[in-house]
């Protein structure tokens, strides 16, 4: 039986996926670990006698089953992303994978836990699968397990994404001379001749160009390495600003000591020392 259909088509999807994969078993297993010691811990207290071995049939089982039921949660944020626009039915789409996932969670644990019972134990293993009250204490869990591992997903397939936007931007700049940059939903692509400065603001930058200044998805230092592979007459000259040295007008001492360039648009954008070797080589121009 092929399983091809539980892959992420997207190529960064599924490099993203093998991450969170690893990262998943590791946290399973690491879960593991410290369940089996804590439910030992609270046998130990309690009136009942058990076996040492049980609570660690009892995690160990729960723990494989979540790996075995882990490949529904990316298969359903491929078919049902969650955005702005797909919320209103990928909400319902997510509420029916969760039901898959925890059902099958739950029958794949408990028929392990008969299985091993009925291998090194003496007695039987019961779980109560007819009592809907055991159903919704596991589907408590589960809820959990899904939201977080969905999390996971979801944040390396968008890392994976920025890191490829990332590469084609400057590729873009170092062999077409142009900085692409992701302005809301749209793409632009700007001659770096046009753009006077460059303000942060956040984990974004203002681009001001002869027009209306554009808010670009990027930190300021990620624009400072992209202007830079396409062009050599930008320079950051404070910890919030790059300026187009050729739009520079004159340098006037500021008030904290420091310089202020005063440029062609009629900006005036202020320098620190920590950059000073951009002014010092526009006075050496």
């Amino acid at each position: 039986m092929r399983l091809d259909f539980l892959i992420a088509s997207d190529p960064a999807d599924r490099r993203a996926d093998r991450v969170s994969y690893l990262i998943s078993v590791g946290i399973v297993l690491l879960s593991l670990a410290v369940r089996g010691l804590t439910v030992m811990d609270q046998v130990e207290l309690s009136v009942r006698s058990i076996a040492p071995i049980e609570p660690w049939i009892w995690e160990t089982a729960s723990h494989f089953a979540i790996l075995v039921a882990l490949p529904i949660i990316p298969f359903a944020l491929t078919r049902a992303p969650l955005t702005r626009a797909t919320w209103k039915w990928a909400l319902p789409a997510h509420g029916l994978a969760f039901l898959a996932f925890s059902i099958l969670h739950i029958l794949v644990m408990v028929s392990l836990r008969k299985l091993a019972y009925g291998a090194v134990m003496d007695g039987p293993y019961i779980f109560g699968l007819a009592d809907p009250s055991t159903w919704l204490y596991e589907m408590r869990i589960d809820l959990f397990t899904y939201v977080l591992v969905g999390l996971g997903f979801s944040a390396n397939r968008l890392l994976e994404q920025s890191r490829l936007e990332t590469e084609a931007a400057r590729k873009e700049a170092s062999t077409g001379g142009r900085l692409m940059l992701k302005c809301g939903g749209r793409t632009l692509f700007v001659d770096p001749r046009e753009v006077v400065r460059v303000q942060a603001a956040g984990n974004y930058v203002e681009v001001f160009t002869g027009g209306q200044p554009q808010l670009a998805r990027m930190t300021l230092s990620e624009m400072e390495g992209l202007i830079s592979s396409a062009s050599t007459r930008h320079a950051r000259v404070h910890r919030s600003h790059i300026v187009n040295l050729d739009a520079v007008r004159e340098a006037v001492p500021g008030r904290d000591g420091g310089l202020e360039l005063h440029l062609t648009n009629g900006d005036v954008v202020p320098t620190s020392r920590r950059y000073r070797g951009a002014v010092d080589l526009m006075a050496a121009e």
